[in-house]
């Protein structure tokens, strides 16, 4: 029974990475004449954005800290940024079994049930900051589509109201996983709340101007605000769906139907496979550091 579930679930992620990239294909080769003469020689801004989507490798970490601080462990810096950066790589193994299991392994010392509780707040905070951000979606689209985001990303703000009761519900099925009674106070204040959603809703941020960095490289002008809000909620729809390696192809076709409304034909596909490249080469880079650091950190402790 547990392999034919296996087997379903992978037919069933590869069947919407197919669909899904068969939107970008569609629209790259619609346009592609059109858009290869820029492509292939660059600018200085393209290697800009490219810098800053390496340079935002250091906000997950910093808001990790944050998180695992709420749960009740402070965490040194180093480690933080090291487990991170090297567990970062499971996510491209369907699931998030992977990503979940090799952080939790790597974080041993401070417990596997505040770990597992990190991943929740993480995802809760990821997804509600994706939605804020998204929200700017409003300033080009009236419709029904921009009222719900909206709507979704109030509602995603209810651990603000009470951060202790989110907390203590989040801990009765995490509980259930590990052995006994998990008896750790509750420690997720309404300001650390805040201060991780704000760095995140920052990102999202710094991701647009990221890629509108690397459009404007390659002759491509695309509103600020537009790509902020495009690319926050195309990531959070790859996010969500868990069974799929990073959000490999929903990602992207999210990306190229949230662009058609803005750009020419075309750019969104662009846009979307150029963001999933330089931010793999950069995870990529970040893996290699994390691994030399915690290479340096076993060594202290041994």
């Amino acid at each position: 029974m547990m392999a034919d579930k296996k087997v379903l679930t992978r037919v069933l992620a590869t069947a919407i990475v197919i669909i899904a990239f068969s939107f970008v294909a569609n629209d790259l080769h619609s346009s592609w004449d059109s858009l290869a003469d820029n492509i292939s020689s660059p600018s200085l801004s393209f290697w800009a954005g490219c810098v800053l989507i390496l340079s935002m490798m250091a906000l997950w970490p910093a808001v990790w800290i944050i998180i695992m601080r709420g749960c009740g462990v402070k965490m040194p810096t180093k480690n933080a940024y090291a487990i991170w950066w090297v567990s970062n790589l499971g996510k491209y193994v369907p699931g998030k079994v992977t990503l979940i299991a090799g952080r939790a392994w790597l974080a041993r010392r401070w417990g596997p049930q505040v770990v597992l509780e990190s991943f929740a707040w993480e995802f809760i905070l990821s997804i509600s900051s994706a939605l804020i951000a998204g929200s700017l979606f409003l300033f080009y689209n009236d419709s029904i589509y921009g009222s719900l985001i909206f709507g979704a990303a109030l509602l995603s703000l209810f651990p603000i109201l009470s951060p202790d009761l989110v907390q203590k519900l989040l801990r009765k099925p995490i509980a259930l996983l590990g052995r006994g009674k998990w008896d750790a106070p509750v420690s997720m204040s309404r300001a650390t709340y805040l201060q991780a959603l704000v760095m995140l809703v920052l990102g999202w941020i710094g991701w647009g101007i990221a890629h509108q960095l690397l459009l404007s490289g390659i002759g491509i002008e695309i509103d600020l605000i537009v790509l902020i809000s495009v690319f926050s909620l195309a990531w959070a729809v790859g996010f969500a769906i868990i069974i799929l390696p990073a959000g490999l192809g929903v990602r992207e076709g999210a990306l190229t139907q949230l662009m058609t409304p803005f750009a020419a034909a075309g750019v969104g596909a662009i846009l979307a496979l150029l963001s999933r490249i330089v931010n793999i080469i950069a995870e990529l880079i970040a893996f290699a550091v994390g691994s030399s650091i915690y290479a340096t950190i076993s060594l202290e402790e041994e």
